[in-house]
């Protein structure tokens, strides 16, 4: 089941950093691989760089994009997850040293997202109708939409 998982969201795989440590009690410091389940109940999945699941944290949203190309970005320490189903983005903190994550918000988006991507203090979201931009900061991700676009068919 885990290499069906890791298949659907291979393009949302994200490896963070060597000093993020592993959830295991005593383990060593090491990366972890991080990737969204993209299922009916979606779920930010963090694992070791062995493939083994060490926590299931749902969204609180449904995934559902097909491919799930990008639909998973990591900035300092959030983590933002496309719900496709649920035309929203949850945004994930790092907590206890770097060690957790814990769900800190979700943010409406103006269509279905398939992609998001931190860059200049901003989370850009790409959904099936528009881009739209978030201000990102040292205090989060604000949920309101701060620039858009409307695609162009």
């Amino acid at each position: 089941m885990i290499e069906r998982i890791l298949t659907a969201a291979a393009a949302a795989v994200l490896t963070l950093g060597a000093a993020t440590t592993a959830l295991a009690e005593g383990a060593s410091p090491g990366p972890l691989v991080l990737a969204a389940s993209n299922a009916t109940t979606n779920e930010l999945l963090v694992l070791d760089t062995a493939g083994k699941i060490l926590h299931r944290i749902p969204t609180q949203g449904q995934g559902g994009v097909s491919g799930n190309a990008g639909g998973i970005a990591a900035s300092r320490d959030r983590v933002a997850v496309v719900n496709f189903g649920s035309a929203n983005v949850s945004i994930f903190a790092r907590d206890d040293g770097g060690r957790r994550f814990r769900l800190e918000r979700v943010i409406p988006t103006l269509g279905s997202p398939v992609s998001v991507a931190f860059a200049n203090d901003h989370l850009y979201v790409l959904t099936t109708t528009h881009v739209e931009s978030h201000r990102a900061g040292p205090r989060g991700v604000a949920p309101g939409v701060d620039g858009q676009a409307q695609l162009l068919h």
